[in-house]
């Protein structure tokens, strides 16, 4: 069979392949292998996106990570406020081919 891909077919019929398979089907490493366990992402950046809404990017375990998520669906994000244990759900916002890292959109509420 012949790849027809002008990038490809000029380096001839016998690397076509194991190029197309070094190049596209590289796998990913995923974080959420357990749906049970708690993971530990430390917290890479903070972005003010309005007076009550924060972008929160968090570092995945290494630059070749994905989050690993399928689409729509939430992971739980838990913290300490105050000191009491708060969870919340939370889909991200960043995709599934971004790696290194995941983002959240998350609303903070002041108190008044």
């Amino acid at each position: 069979f012949q790849l027809f891909h002008p990038f490809l077919n000029c380096f001839g019929p016998n690397c076509c392949l194991p190029l197309y398979l070094l190049i596209f089907l590289q796998k990913k490493n995923v974080t959420l292998l357990d749906p049970e366990a708690k993971y530990a992402l430390p917290l890479l950046s903070k972005e003010i996106v309005s007076h009550d809404t924060r972008r929160f990017r968090f570092k995945l375990p290494s630059e070749k990570h994905v989050l690993g998520l399928p689409i729509g669906q939430h992971i739980y994000l838990s913290a300490k406020v105050d000191g009491k244990l708060t969870v919340r759900p939370y889909t991200p916002i960043s995709s599934d081919d971004d790696c290194g890292f995941v983002e959240l959109m998350v609303k903070v509420y002041f108190k008044n």
